[in-house]
């Protein structure tokens, strides 16, 4: 019979634990890495999406934009509204700011009737949108028409929709022409500045 020996059976007691203890740390820490690898992952799918909802807002505001900015005739059935020009003796004529308005203008209308009878009585209306920049609140907007007494088919004509004013120039400001009754719409950004010589 083998006699027992207390001291070696600690030491194999012990190295077990100490082998136990390894592999539940190793365990333990390769858990760690995968949980850590698993919320990097996550956090990557999260900006991804964010990125694609971003671009997705982007892509619909820029086809609503375009909606009215298109080159050439915009509109669809019986009215074309084919142009909006600023019309204003207060446009800076050279320079980085040239092109901008700093006091009183008009907007000019060319208006098509592409249908194949007789129109009347059709409201043309301007709209001035100001919104300040990197704020969510709604526009101020000031509203004028004028009203085409009759276009006959086919015919186009200009009206002159007046009286507007620029607000201050860090303000975003938008042309948005529109007839009352039909599905047409025509938008002009309107780029605004101090008059010449004066302080911000």
């Amino acid at each position: 019979m083998k006699k027992f020996n207390l001291t070696k059976t600690l030491m194999l007691v012990t190295l077990l634990a100490l082998l136990v203890s390894g592999l539940i740390g190793c365990s333990n820490q390769d858990v760690q890495k995968l949980q850590g690898q698993v919320k990097s992952q996550q956090e990557q799918i999260k900006q991804i999406t964010a990125e694609r909802d971003k671009y997705k807002q982007a892509y619909q505001d820029l086809k609503q934009q375009t909606a009215g900015n298109t080159a050439g005739q915009v509109g669809r059935g019986d009215i074309i509204l084919q142009s909006v020009n600023i019309v204003s003796n207060n446009i800076i004529r050279s320079g980085q700011a040239a092109g901008a308005v700093y006091g009183p203008f008009d907007i000019a209308v060319n208006i098509k009737n592409n249908s194949k009878k007789d129109l009347s009585d059709l409201r043309v209306v301007g709209e001035l949108h100001k919104t300040f920049m990197n704020y969510q609140t709604a526009p101020k907007v000031d509203i004028r028409h004028t009203i085409v007494p009759r276009l006959k088919a086919g015919q186009s004509t200009t009206v002159t929709i007046k009286d507007f004013k620029p607000d201050h120039p860090e303000l975003l400001q938008e042309i948005i022409v529109t007839v009352s009754g039909y599905d047409v719409v025509r938008k002009k950004p309107l780029r605004a500045a101090f008059p010449p010589g004066a302080q911000d």
